[in-house]
C-alpha cells in the first residue's frame, strides 16, 4: 500500500504490515521492519 505523505514524498506498508525503510542512508536494502513513518521511511515520488 502506497501513502500519501505529501510534497510529493509517499510511504510504503509492505504485506507484514509494517512500513518500508532504507538502510544505510538509501544505498542499502529496502527492509519492511518499521511500526511507523519518519524519514527513514519516506520515499519520493518520482513521476515516469
Amino acid at each position: 500500500q502506497m501513502i500519501d505523505r505529501g510534497n510529493g514524498k509517499v510511504a510504503f506498508i509492505a504485506v507484514n504490515g509494517n512500513y518500508v525503510c532504507a538502510e544505510d542512508f538509501g544505498n542499502g536494502a529496502l527492509i519492511a521492519n518499521r511500526n511507523s513513518v519518519d524519514n527513514w521511511e519516506t520515499f519520493d515520488l518520482v513521476p515516469q
